[in-house]
């Protein structure tokens, strides 16, 4: 759409009315004025420029919405009054995953932060850019592995936007006010005259007017806004599957961690030895005379914390033999 609009107004400059001569008597040196641009149609490229731009921050704030609510509700069931019950390794990792967990959410929320960011809006923005990215392209850019703070700028930013892929994709409406860069709109505007153009206009060719100039650095300004919002968008849908696939599996791993499995079970005889309490009202039944006795057995079910023993009888007198469920206030149950 907005290519259309160019069109039309490429078209109003072509046949707009040629300037009428200037009168006799009056200075033959005198600047020739320049078909007048459309206020109404360059300020419709603008809005539809603005539009677009504003339709990619609109999406950011929608996933931006989404990640958080997923994030909250995930977060939200950790418990993490479970680190409490931990201890030595499963700690260290359970604090690490939850962090790792919450870091990928917070890269996500940085990059929408980035795309819902203003970037350049006035001609000095656009020119500091410009100078910036012609000196890095004179002096050389060093392989990414050898500069740390180059890896560390592009976790956290990602890709650099080139600002001169931008112009070169508005070349068509800036060659229709006579312009070719960020640097000949600058100048002028600041009152200057770029080498190439007063070459131009000491050719007879007329000078470009103040609104036009006006005109094409809104433009300009609005369409590089337009193309650095969609270059930071990009990085942030990129980012969503790995940041969103390694917050999941942190999330999965904590809960493992932090809550492990019931205690497994006993499935098949294991030759046991049961050290007995010393606290006699602990033991119940036929249990009370075994206070601070040590005897073999078999453990043949339950669960190894808690397994059900049959303890051989050492005479026919013996109270402790049989099948008893041995728990932590009985006795003390060692695997052989």
């Amino acid at each position: 759409m907005a290519r259309s609009k160019i069109g039309r107004l490429l078209s109003h400059l072509r046949s707009a009315p040629a300037p009428a001569p200037a009168p006799a008597g009056e200075a033959k040196g005198a600047e020739d004025e320049t078909p007048p641009v459309d206020p109404e149609l360059s300020s419709a490229i603008v809005q539809e420029h603005v539009a677009a731009t504003e339709t990619f921050r609109a999406a950011a704030r929608w996933l931006v919405a989404v990640s958080g609510a997923i994030a909250a509700v995930l977060v939200a069931g950790l418990q993490l009054t479970a680190l409490g019950s931990l201890a030595g390794r499963r700690l260290s990792m359970a604090v690490v995953l939850f962090l790792v967990a919450i870091t990928s959410v917070g890269f996500i929320l940085l990059r929408a932060a980035q795309v819902l960011a203003p970037t350049a809006q006035t001609l000095t923005e656009l020119r500091d850019m410009d100078i910036a990215e012609v000196r890095g392209q004179a002096e050389g850019v060093p392989p990414l592995w050898r500069s740390p703070r180059r890896i560390a700028k592009r976790v956290l930013y990602g890709s650099e936007f080139k600002l001169s892929a931008a112009v070169n994709d508005w070349r068509h409406a800036l060659e229709s006010f006579n312009l070719q860069g960020v640097d000949e709109i600058y100048l002028l505007y600041t009152g200057k005259t770029p080498v190439r153009i007063a070459q131009q206009i000491r050719a007879g060719k007329p000078r470009i007017s103040r609104p036009e100039l006006e005109f094409a650095a809104q433009q300009l300004i609005s369409f590089v806004e337009l193309r650095d919002t969609q270059h930071r968008y990009k990085r942030l849908t990129n980012s969503l599957v790995p940041a969103g696939f390694l917050a999941s599996m942190s999330i999965v791993f904590f809960a493992l961690t932090a809550f492990p499995s019931p205690d497994p079970k006993v499935n098949k005889p294991l030759t046991v030895e049961v050290i007995f309490t010393s606290r006699a009202e602990d033991l119940k039944g036929s249990l009370k005379k075994c206070e601070r006795q040590v005897r073999r057995g078999t453990a043949v079910a339950g669960t190894l914390r808690e397994p059900e023993v049959y303890i051989r009888p050492v005479s026919a007198a013996d109270k402790c033999s049989g099948r008893h469920v041995i728990n932590p206030s009985i006795g003390v149950v060692i695997y052989k």
